[in-house]
C-alpha cells in the first residue's frame, strides 16, 4: 500500500510538473500571439458556442448559450497577431447594453467573472485566469515532492556516517548485519 501511494503521488506530481510547464509556455507565448480556439457543444435543437484564447497573460473562456445548430461544429483553432485581436467579429455576438441590472460582475482569488443578457435570449458568460499565478500553483506539488526526497537522503546518508540503520536510526555498532529495532538487513556491511 506505501509503494501504491508513492507511486500515486509521484504520478500526481508528475502531472502537476507538466501542467505547470505547460501553463508557463503558455503564459511565454501569450505575450507575443493570441491563440484562439472556438467549437460548439450539441444540445437538443441548441448548443453553446466556446471560445477559448489566451492573450497579455490571461487566458479567457467564454461561452454563449442558446447557440443554433447552424454554423461551427468543429475545432477550429489559430494563432493570431496582437493587433488583429480587435478585429474579430462573429455572427450574433452583439451583446445588447440596456440590461444593466441582470449583468453579473464577479471576482474570486484573482479569476474574473461577467455574465450578461445577449441578444434573443443568449446569455454571454466570460471567465479571465492568469495564467502565471495558475503555474505557480501548479509547482507547489513537484517541489514538495522533490525536498521529500532530499530531506529524506540526506537523513539516511547523515545517519550512515554516524553507523545507524538507514530506515529507523538504530545504532548499529554492535549488531553489523541486521538492525535489532526494525530488523532490516544491512544493505553493506557497517564497518567500525
Amino acid at each position: 500500500m506505501n509503494r501504491l501511494r508513492r507511486v500515486a503521488l509521484d504520478g500526481l506530481g508528475l502531472l502537476s510538473l507538466l501542467l505547470c510547464l505547460g501553463t508557463g509556455a503558455l503564459w511565454r507565448r501569450s505575450f507575443r500571439t493570441m491563440d484562439l480556439v472556438f467549437f460548439k457543444t450539441a444540445g437538443e435543437r441548441r448548443g453553446s458556442l466556446w471560445f477559448i484564447h489566451s492573450t497579455s497573460g490571461v487566458l479567457r473562456v467564454m461561452r454563449v448559450s442558446e447557440w443554433p445548430d447552424q454554423g461551427m461544429n468543429c475545432w477550429l483553432s489559430f494563432p493570431l497577431p496582437p493587433d488583429e485581436v480587435g478585429n474579430l467579429s462573429y455572427p450574433g455576438m452583439h451583446i445588447d447594453s440596456g440590461y444593466p441590472a441582470t449583468e453579473r460582475h464577479w471576482r474570486v482569488f484573482g479569476l474574473n467573472g461577467i455574465s450578461q443578457p445577449m441578444q434573443r435570449g443568449r446569455w454571454y458568460t466570460q471567465i479571465d485566469l492568469p495564467l502565471l499565478p495558475f503555474a505557480t500553483i501548479l509547482c507547489v506539488f513537484p517541489l514538495l515532492r522533490v525536498l521529500r526526497v532530499v530531506v529524506r537522503r540526506d537523513i539516511r546518508r547523515r545517519r550512515n556516517r554516524r553507523k545507524c540503520c538507514p530506515s529507523c536510526g538504530y545504532d548499529l555498532r554492535a549488531t553489523l548485519e541486521r538492525c535489532p529495532e526494525c530488523g532490516r538487513i544491512a544493505a553493506t556491511k557497517v564497518t567500525l
